[in-house]
């Protein structure tokens, strides 16, 4: 009985310092792990924990995180700069490159964005995002009652000149300027009368007066 008792004291011992070991180590590999992460938070900063707008040129020096993608930032630029998202690292200028030196351009770069920029076109050519266009290139205004000359609008849009009649875009013909009633869809307007060949007024319910663009109430 003694003897048993001893063994099973001694078995219980080296358990015990078996189970301590085991937590002893435990305890150190949870504590370097913890270790490690607050190393690798405190030393691995991202976006603009770095400041990284302080030396960006063309840069006011703010910076904003992007939250969608982490460690993504946008720096603010100045006045005609725009941040380059493609390369996330510089303000950049569309028009320093001098992209408008093109045909039928006065050379004049307006920058929209940081690949984007618009450049100024001779008299009757259009920026169509690319180049300077003619809308009346390849366009015949020989239609009735035109006098045959193409006048442009937009890059895609043109009228053609029109005698004592005016142009109508829809039928792409010269109609008579209240052929189309362009006080029908005008509430309390119940017809168009014509003041000459080119100009109208609508007609105005009872109480209701035409003020040049619609009919309002007295």
């Amino acid at each position: 009985m003694i003897v048993w008792f001893f063994n099973s004291f001694a078995q219980t011992e080296a358990d015990m310092r078996k189970h301590s070991i085991i937590s002893f180590f435990f305890a150190l590999i949870v504590i370097l792990l913890l270790s490690a992460c607050s190393d690798w938070f405190s030393v691995s900063k991202v976006g603009c924990e770095l400041d990284p707008c302080a030396d960006v040129e063309h840069s006011t020096g703010v910076c904003e995180d992007d939250w969608l993608v982490y460690g993504s930032y946008s720096c603010g630029c100045e006045e005609n700069y725009f941040w380059n998202w493609h390369s996330n690292s510089s303000c950049v200028n569309p028009c320093d490159s001098k992209p408008c030196g093109i045909t039928h351009s006065t050379g004049e770069c307006t920058p929209l964005d940081y690949d984007e920029y618009e450049c100024g076109c001779e008299k009757g050519w259009f920026w169509d995002g690319f180049k300077c266009v003619d809308p009346c290139e390849g366009v015949s205004c020989d239609v009735p009652d035109s006098t045959g000359k193409c006048i442009g609008e937009d890059w895609n849009k043109y009228s053609c000149e029109c005698e004592k009649k005016v142009w109508d875009h829809s039928s792409g013909r010269c109609i008579t300027v209240c052929e189309n009633n362009p006080c029908d869809a005008i509430p309390h307007a119940n017809g168009c009368v014509p003041k000459n060949d080119t100009e109208y007024y609508c007609s105005c319910e009872y109480d209701y007066y035409w003020n040049g663009e619609e009919c309002l109430s007295y």
